[in-house]
């Protein structure tokens, strides 16, 4: 088919070769006239195009159909941009859940969505890598120099060794499980305090705030230290702002003057961090993790920058999808009496409050297999990532049918697209507390390690994803087993996306919170 943009080049040409014959023959009368003009180009154009096609058949015999576009260059990215769950559930519709190729801003992406490539990909990290993602990101985000960016790639290799240990090793990851529960206790104290010194013994509050100004803090003195937020107490306000003021800033590199916030912001969190590493082994406060990881980059020859924005990088890594996640499950919870009081038995049932926050440890998630299911749930309905790699060589995902990627290309894939495959999850619309729990439980017994990519996969697997639910589910137990908690607006709506940006955006839940023993 003749595309928009063959289109455009007839229709240039037309005016051209009317415009040499109008000056060539000024008022003679040639035979030749636009008509002819016409069926001359699109015979022309059509065998070019023929030509093409076959060429490109042969060569296309094993590549994914291409989804069209209007807009050189830019391609689908305006699209992408307004709503990307929106935009993969109508792009793989139209091609039966199969996979595709799109233009996103001059690069063409292979978009995949099926379990087996999936799995493909992310076992081929000599040809699909996601270097070229890392350093985009540490460049426009993170704010990396090119030079540290590259460094940091190097150094990184051998550094996730250590976050390997640390984040999943049991008595490792433990030990800083520990610490971010007796950091949210204390919070949460505070927050008994407002309650008890309110004249009504209730207090209002912004949901989304309470989960980023608690549970957030907590987070940060569990790694960086109690002293860096003394010192620098808007950090985390920093943090939201560039999450949800900056990042199109960044991505886009406008100059510093159309958005001087951002930058600041920016600016501050990492020199922020640039002292913590200066003083790292006289903060007794931070974790054992950044100890030895921070440690470790210092003696690679790391400069403080590349140190400072590392830390930034971690901060976005350790907020930027716990939070959400924390507010929207507890939104779910809140709006289901049914579901609140089941999860208040089952964390009665395995003795919660009655074990200190180290002991917690032992429960938080095995002993509270619906609390984990809710947190599950909640990532597939709400999870809005898009996992980016690069091809480095021309090279073959090994499924059926089998795909020729080439290189030079992205590959894509998008956690929503699989989130909301009916055939991996049925009534994927609908928020099913017990979806991922055992059947033996009276659950749905879907598999979470097998059909949710929340946190990438392959060598980039996330590791701080086990950790990421112990803050949900520390936060969470707490919260509804010391509070009654009660949403204001009658008829709130569940925000479709778990995006900062997008949450931030819409109108938020506000709670009334009152003691569980109060009458």
């Amino acid at each position: 088919m003749i595309g928009y943009e063959v289109i455009q080049v007839v229709s240039n040409a037309h005016s051209r070769i009317s415009g040499w014959i109008t000056t060539f023959g000024g008022n003679m009368t040639y035979p030749i006239n636009s008509v002819w003009v016409w069926v001359g180009l699109v015979i022309v154009i059509s065998f070019t195009k023929w030509t093409w096609l076959t060429a490109e058949s042969q060569i296309n015999e094993k590549q994914p159909p291409t989804l069209r576009h209007t807009i050189p260059f830019i391609g689908h990215a305006l699209k992408l941009a307004r709503n990307k769950k929106k935009f993969f559930s109508e792009a793989f519709k139209k091609f039966n859940q199969q996979p595709f190729v799109m233009l996103i801003a001059g690069k063409k992406h292979y978009v995949f969505s099926d379990l087996a490539d999936i799995s493909a990909i992310h076992k081929n990290t000599q040809d699909i890598t996601f270097r070229w993602t890392k350093v985009f990101v540490y460049t426009h985000l993170l704010g990396f120099s090119k030079k540290d960016a590259e460094l940091m790639w190097d150094i990184d290799r051998e550094a996730e060794k250590i976050d390997h240990r640390w984040l999943l090793g049991k008595d490792e990851q433990a030990e800083d499980t520990a610490k971010y529960f007796y950091n949210v206790q204390e919070h949460i104290d505070a927050l008994d305090r407002d309650v008890e010194a309110s004249d009504s013994k209730a207090i209002e509050v912004d949901g989304l705030l309470t989960v980023i100004n608690l549970e957030g803090t907590a987070t940060v003195e569990t790694f960086y230290g109690k002293t860096t937020i003394r010192r620098h107490p808007k950090l985390i306000d920093d943090m939201m702002y560039i999450v949800t003021q900056g990042f199109k800033p960044f991505l886009f590199e406008f100059p510093r003057f159309l958005a001087p916030k951002a930058y600041s912001a920016r600016d501050r969190i990492i020199n922020t961090f640039i002292e913590l590493n200066e003083e790292l082994e006289s903060r007794k406060d931070i974790s054992g993790y950044f100890l030895e990881r921070y440690r470790y980059i210092k003696d690679q020859g790391a400069p403080p920058s590349a140190a400072g924005a590392d830390m930034f990088r971690h901060l976005f890594a350790s907020l930027l999808n716990s939070l959400p996640t924390t507010y929207l499950a507890i939104v779910h919870i809140l709006k289901s009496p049914e579901l609140t009081a089941a999860v208040r038995q089952e964390l009665e049932t395995a003795n919660y409050n009655k074990l200190s926050p180290k002991e917690r440890v032992q429960i938080l998630p095995d002993k509270v297999p619906l609390l984990r299911s809710v947190w599950f749930e909640t990532l597939r309905m709400h999870n809005n990532l898009l996992t980016l790699r690069q091809v480095e060589r021309e090279t073959r995902i090994s499924t059926k049918p089998e795909w020729l990627l080439r290189k030079g290309y992205i590959v894509s894939i998008p956690a929503s697209a699989v989130h909301y495959n009916e055939k991996l999850h049925p009534e994927p619309n609908e928020f099913r507390p017990n979806r991922f729990m055992e059947r033996s439980l009276g659950g749905g017994g879907e598999n979470a390690s097998r059909t949710l990519k929340p946190f990438g996969g392959g060598a980039s697997y996330c590791p701080g994803r086990a950790f990421g639910e112990k803050q949900m589910m520390g936060f969470i137990a707490e919260l509804l087993i010391r509070f009654n908690v009660q949403i204001i607006e009658p008829h709130f709506e569940v925000p479709p996306n778990g995006d900062f940006d997008d949450l931030w955006a819409r109108p938020r839940s506000h709670w009334k919170i009152t003691r569980r023993n109060a009458v």
